[in-house]
């Protein structure tokens, strides 16, 4: 961003786990029912760049973490749930 305009956007959800790269920030977004977040519920991954944003579809479970390759693919493993057992 250069100058002094700015934006505002909003991107529903808790904020989780980010990472920012030439093509955007990625922003991983989380819900979940009852007061104690036991890592489950549901996330959105967001591409924020300074014209748009762009969410996924509404994905069950939580993400371990952005992974970038060399060349820049970005992953986000999905986190298996813990185990009450």
């Amino acid at each position: 961003f250069t100058g002094t305009s700015n934006t505002v956007r909003t991107v529903e959800g808790l904020p989780g786990d980010t990472v920012a790269t030439p093509d955007g920030l990625y922003l991983e977004t989380f819900t979940y029912s009852g007061s104690t977040d036991s890592v489950t519920g549901t996330m959105v991954i967001s591409r924020i760049t300074p014209t748009t944003v762009d969410a996924s579809d509404v994905i069950n479970g939580r993400i371990a973490g952005f992974q970038i390759t060399p060349d820049g693919t970005i992953y986000a493993p999905i986190r298996l749930p813990s185990s009450t057992t």
